[in-house]
């Protein structure tokens, strides 16, 4: 399951560094907001790919599911705090929200590692 949850870091890096370069800046201040759906569906399309080769087609979408929803969540979450607060980019705080926020995500992962595990 080590392997699993290493390609799930890749794809992590890869949606959020690169992909998410690529394309306009998402508004992630709405949960409901285009912009932050298509980098929260990134995320559960390349999980699904991922997890179809250790687990059913069926395990794997759920699990693909459960990405979405927490990493729409999480980065939704982020941005509102860093709004209220008034964060300033690059100041302590922010980078600390942003180690929180990453966290979050390889937990995430981490706790699909363990599903699987289960089935």
């Amino acid at each position: 399951m080590t392997s699993v949850f290493i390609l799930l870091l890749i794809k992590h890096t890869f949606c959020d560094l690169f992909m998410q370069s690529t394309r306009p800046s998402a508004d992630k201040s709405n949960l409901f907001n285009r912009g932050l759906h298509r980098h929260c569906l990134d995320h559960a399309i390349l999980t699904l790919v991922i997890l179809l080769f250790f687990t059913s087609f069926k395990i794997a979408l759920l699990l693909a599911l459960l990405d979405y929803v927490a990493h729409c969540n999480i980065d939704w979450t982020k941005y509102n705090i860093i709004k209220k607060y008034n964060v300033i980019r690059n100041s302590r705080t922010f980078w600390a929200i942003q180690s929180a926020d990453q966290s979050l995500h390889y937990i995430t992962y981490y706790i699909i590692v363990l599903l699987i595990g289960t089935h």
